[in-house]
């Protein structure tokens, strides 16, 4: 009889153990669909980061591309504005240019007035 409620203690115990074990199981299970589930939910941020970061190069080569594009064409105007003759600047040139060929007509009647 005492073997008989050692082998009944024993197996209590051992119903304990893989009880205790079966909750272990279950626990792990819960934390492995966690993991998973933690898993995805990193995944899916860092596609968010990957579209928030594409969209700010975007955002960036577009206010670079529009930067150099009015340099560029503040540059031009400037260039065009330094080449435009002002008004003194042509009558001026209208001016030795009649005297230049008053000049070269006077040396020309000079040499064949002779």
């Amino acid at each position: 009889m005492a073997n008989e409620l050692g082998d009944y203690e024993r197996g209590i115990a051992e119903g304990q153990i893989l009880s205790r074990l079966a909750n272990h199981d279950e626990h792990f299970a819960a934390i492995n669909g966690s993991i998973d589930r933690l898993g995805g939910e990193m995944h899916t941020l860092v596609l968010s980061l990957q579209k928030f970061t594409d969209a700010a190069d975007s955002r960036d080569a577009v206010a670079t591309a529009s930067a150099k594009a009015v340099i560029d064409a503040e540059t031009a105007r400037r260039v065009a504005a330094e080449h435009k003759w002002s008004g003194f600047q042509k009558l001026f040139a209208v001016v030795a240019a009649l005297a230049a060929a008053i000049t070269i007509a006077g040396v020309v009647i000079t040499l064949f007035a002779k």
